[in-house]
């Protein structure tokens, strides 16, 4: 029960309702398949559902994460037809020193090419938690309200390291654009964010980050072009 209006025919209600199942359908692989369905009263205002899997595994030092999802239903008397993909590949050095690992990947969420028409098509990350995966930067975390409704895509280049034993490096690069464009434009822009862990002691982990983003023409035309860059430093404790 999201909202409660107390009305009466539980007008202005908003229910979600949600199933997942877990498989290993081969080894050092997991799928699970899930579904959400959100529906307020009455349900021409909202009665959209979400269903897909995910999947991650392992095959000796290579793993990949997979990701599908679409969305149907209404919002408003208009039909929803959404979706989103994603796919992470990586490779794990075993045996190295500094134990390297690189991942590149993809992340994919429709747009709305005719916000006029009869069919909403961006997809809604839902209750997401997109700081971490769209960038420590924070653009994103609204979606599709801070993509207004253009979709999303994001390459992704990962690289981490154990510099010492209880001090490992962690380098994502990502690739910002719609997937509608937007006054003739795709490019949003790109973003480093640089995460430094050291283990002080047992319990006790010290957490540093740098991040920057540099804009590209559709960031231009929404926010402005300067560049933008912030760091931090947090102790995280483990009783």
């Amino acid at each position: 029960k999201e909202v409660e209006n107390s009305d009466f025919g539980d007008t202005g209600d908003k229910n979600v309702i949600g199933a997942y199942g877990d498989f290993e359908l081969i080894k050092n692989h997991t799928t699970q398949a899930f579904l959400i369905w959100q529906r307020t009263e009455p349900t021409s205002e909202l009665s959209r559902f979400t269903a897909g899997f995910y999947a991650r595994g392992k095959i000796n030092n290579f793993f990949h994460e997979t990701e599908f999802a679409y969305q149907g239903g209404e919002i408003s008397n208009i039909d929803v037809s959404a979706y989103m993909a994603a796919l992470n590949i990586g490779y794990t050095f075993a045996g190295q020193k500094i134990a390297p690992t690189v991942a590149v990947g993809i992340d994919y969420l429709s747009g709305d090419d005719d916000l006029s028409d009869d069919t909403f098509k961006t997809f809604n990350t839902l209750y997401a938690t997109n700081h971490k995966y769209y960038g420590f930067m924070d653009y994103f975390i609204n979606i599709p309200v801070h993509t207004q409704k253009a979709g999303l895509q994001d390459i992704i280049t990962t690289v981490s390291v154990a510099l010492l034993k209880n001090l490992h490096a962690k380098l994502d690069y990502h690739l910002f654009s719609t997937a509608q464009e937007v006054f003739g434009e795709t490019a949003i822009g790109m973003e480093l964010d640089l995460t430094v862990t050291y283990g002080f002691r047992k319990g006790i982990k010290l957490v540093g980050g740098y991040s920057s983003f540099t804009p590209d023409k559709v960031f231009e035309n929404w926010k402005g072009s300067a560049p933008a860059s912030w760091a931090y430093l947090m102790t995280i404790f483990n009783f």
